[in-house]
């Protein structure tokens, strides 16, 4: 694929995902008329788009929470730094 291809295939993609489910498929027509590659490609995104859609909700919730949890574990207490608090410069 092309970089001008894949900017078409992004552009209506991009458009569609903003779409309700139900309205996609006369978002899909409009935008591809005439184009049915195009339109195989999109749809293809976006049955990927919709498998994934469970696991992206629950790794970020995964993610967020490894990283309050790493960044609470490495943290040294505020007494720690004498530092903390100070202003440096005028």
């Amino acid at each position: 694929m092309n970089p001008e291809r894949w900017q078409q295939v992004k552009a209506v993609l991009e458009n569609v995902l903003e779409l309700a489910p139900s309205e996609r498929t006369a978002s899909l027509d409009h935008a591809c008329i005439g184009d049915e590659p195009l339109r195989q490609e999109v749809e293809s995104l976006l049955a990927s788009d919709d498998q994934l859609a469970p696991w992206k909700k629950l790794n970020s919730k995964l993610l967020r929470e490894a990283i309050l949890a790493a960044s609470l574990a490495g943290a040294p207490p505020h007494e720690a730094d004498p530092w903390i608090g100070r202003w440096v410069g005028p």
